[in-house]
């Protein structure tokens, strides 16, 4: 499954503010009104303000077109060390700080289960409803200029697979265990 998402990754475009009305939509993608964010700390502890990746909902049969986010995946933000091979992923609101080795080639890939998504709308009747995501999010390091690391990144939410967190209230949301929302991008970090 992952290849499949991997190659279908490659036709999703990132952007920022308003989603262009000419772009072409690729098949089996649903557009998504909302967006993801991708931020970046400095070793010396700055945080760049997340900036916005388009997402888009994929083998989600539910009737929803677009899909309309009422909370949004929460910014995520990575820290890359090129000299020690490593990666620290957080979420904007530190219910996820996770840190992990990168690969020689400084590719890397993990899966966090990751807060929760709000719909407007599930395609059964639910409104203003949770789903709680696992991310799976894999990339790679450009160490190039090991101050200014270049971090390419492609995110997949699971939208059915992550535990609820604690505190949790509102219906939740049912959703076919295909659903997935993807967001893909670079995330420049100290720049």
């Amino acid at each position: 499954m992952l290849a499949s998402v991997v190659a279908a990754g490659c036709f999703i475009f990132v952007a920022c503010g308003k989603p262009d009305p000419n772009s072409v939509i690729p098949d089996g993608m649903t557009m998504v009104q909302g967006a993801g964010a991708f931020g970046s700390q400095c070793p010396y502890g700055s945080i760049a303000e997340p900036r916005p990746v388009r997402l888009g909902l994929w083998e989600c049969p539910i009737g929803q077109d677009p899909l309309e986010l009422k909370r949004s995946p929460s910014p995520l933000i990575f820290q890359a060390d090129c000299k020690e091979k490593t990666i620290a992923i957080r979420t904007a609101d530190r219910t996820v700080d996770t840190f992990w080795k990168v690969m020689p080639d400084g590719s890397f890939l993990t899966t966090i289960d990751s807060g929760l998504i709000q719909l407007a709308e599930d395609g059964e009747g639910n409104r203003n409803c949770n789903a709680y995501p696992q991310a799976e999010i894999w990339g790679k390091l450009d160490c190039t200029d090991q101050d200014r690391v270049t971090i390419s990144v492609n995110t997949i939410w699971w939208l059915t697979r992550g535990k609820k967190p604690e505190g949790a209230s509102g219906a939740d949301c049912r959703l076919p265990k295909s659903c997935y929302l993807h967001a893909e991008g670079k995330v420049r970090q100290c720049q």
